[in-house]
This record gives C-alpha cells, structure tokens and sequence, in this order.
C-alpha cells in the first residue's frame, strides 16, 4: 500500500540529498583556515508524532554536535559517519541544531549530516546540509539555543555532494 511505499522510499534517501558545507567567506574544498567554525539551522518538529529522529553525521576533521543546548555527540575522524537518535532532545516547536566544526589545519574542511525524522503514521522527513543552515566564525551567545539565527552569521556555502572530492564519502546513510 502508499503507506509501506513511502516508509520504503523515506528510507532509501536518508540523507542523500546532504551536501558539504562551510562557512560562505573560505573554500572549504581546498584551503580553510584552521580554527573553528560554527553552523546551526533550527527545525520545527513536535516530539509527541515522532517515532524516531535519528541523525547521521561527520566533519572535516572534527566536530561536536547539540540540540537545543543538550550535548548529542562528538568526533574527529571525518571517515567514520557517527549516528544518534536525538529524539529525547527535541520539544513542540522550533528547536535548534548547532554544531561546532574545528579544522586542525589549513586545508579541506567541511561538514555533512542528515537528520531522518519519522512520525507514528510512518511519514519521513529529511532535513539535510544545504543552504538552510547558517553559519559563523564565533561563538555568540545562545548560539545553540536561540531559535533567532545570531548577527553576522550566514548562509552556508554548499560543495556538493558525500561523495565529491576530496571526501569521496559514499551516501550518508552506507
């Protein structure tokens, strides 16, 4: 039935839309600065239709990921794509994905990540890296928490695909 076609097409592209982004000012596909980067985009979801939200993610070359201010997870091995359910996390409304990203020197950087969100009637929705997300070169306050984006952050530059160079990641979700 439509139910169990949608339910199989939800997940066969978890997270194949999500591109690489970086901060809009550097070329995050050759040469970044080293230092920290921050991005964030806020979601609009009510926890009580949910069956799940699980989010997929890896930077180059490391990062560490909140929602709503709450420590999800961290890593620094851009290789490795990490994966967590962050439906404890989130609440009725608006809430907030913020993710610090470090590159260790100068040189590609970048981040991905795909959140797959179910509801109870077995409906998916996808929010992936793009050029929804904003981002910034310092932390400001409530950056990870304020669901108004802070002054002088920006939109994203988006690099293309997992699986462009110098990445070459297969789909988010392999």
């Amino acid at each position: 039935d439509m139910m169990d076609e949608a339910r199989k097409r939800g997940k066969g592209s978890s997270g194949a839309g999500a591109s690489w982004i970086w901060h809009p000012d550097e070329n995050g596909v050759a040469r970044a600065p080293a230092g920290n980067r921050y991005f964030r985009r806020v979601i609009q979801t009510d926890p009580a239709t949910r069956s799940s939200a699980d989010i997929t993610i890896t930077a180059d070359n490391s990062y560490t990921l909140w929602v709503n201010g709450q420590y999800v997870l961290k890593d620094n091995d851009w290789t490795q794509r990490e994966s967590a359910s962050i439906k404890e996390h989130l609440k009725a409304g608006p809430n907030v994905l913020a993710i610090a990203v470090t590159n260790t020197s100068v040189g590609a950087a970048g981040l991905i990540t795909a959140l797959t969100m179910k509801d109870k009637s077995g409906k998916v929705q996808v929010v992936v890296t793009d050029k929804s997300w904003v981002a910034g070169k310092s932390e400001v306050k409530g950056w990870r928490t304020d669901v108004r984006n802070p002054d002088r952050w920006f939109p994203a530059r988006v690099m293309g695909k997992a699986s462009m160079s110098p990445w070459r990641l297969k789909l988010m979700n392999n």
